[in-house]
C-alpha cells in the first residue's frame, strides 16, 4: 500500500532530504512569513532558535537565517554566505557559526552564543 493514490508509481513519491548542506530555493523562501524584517534582528531569532534546540543538529558547522528564518546550513560558512547571497541577495542575510555546546553551564552557553553573533557580524 502506498498511502496515496494507489498507483504505486514513483511519480506519486515524496522526495526524501535530509537539511544537510541546503539553502531554500528563493520561491519557498518567500513562502514563509519573515520573522523579522531587518538583518540586525536575525540574532534575535538564532539566539531563540538556538535555546529551543532548534539548532543541536547543526553544531559545528554555519546557518544561515533571511529575515529571522532559518534558510540554509553547511560546514562551510564562506560556501553558505556565497550562495545564500546569491539567491536572496545581501539584504536581510546573516550566516552564524553554530557553536558546539555538550555539557556547558548556561552562561557558558550564552557567551558562546554571543561569540557567535560577534563572528556572524564581522
Amino acid at each position: 500500500m502506498d498511502g496515496g493514490t494507489g498507483t504505486g508509481s514513483t511519480e506519486d513519491k515524496l522526495a526524501v532530504v535530509t537539511l544537510r548542506e541546503y539553502i531554500l530555493h528563493g520561491e519557498e523562501l518567500c513562502r514563509l512569513p519573515d520573522r523579522g524584517l531587518h538583518q540586525n534582528q536575525n540574532p534575535i531569532f538564532f539566539r531563540a532558535d538556538f535555546l529551543e534546540g532548534k539548532l543541536e543538529r547543526y553544531e559545528g558547522t554555519w546557518v544561515a537565517y533571511q529575515k529571522g528564518i532559518l534558510c540554509g546550513q553547511s560546514a562551510d560558512g564562506k560556501k553558505l554566505r556565497h550562495e545564500a547571497t546569491c539567491h536572496y541577495g545581501g539584504s536581510g542575510l546573516t550566516v552564524f557559526p553554530v557553536p558546539a555546546t555538550k555539557g556547558a553551564t548556561i552562561d557558558d552557553i550564552n557567551a558562546k552564543i554571543d561569540e557567535a553573533v560577534e563572528k556572524a557580524l564581522q
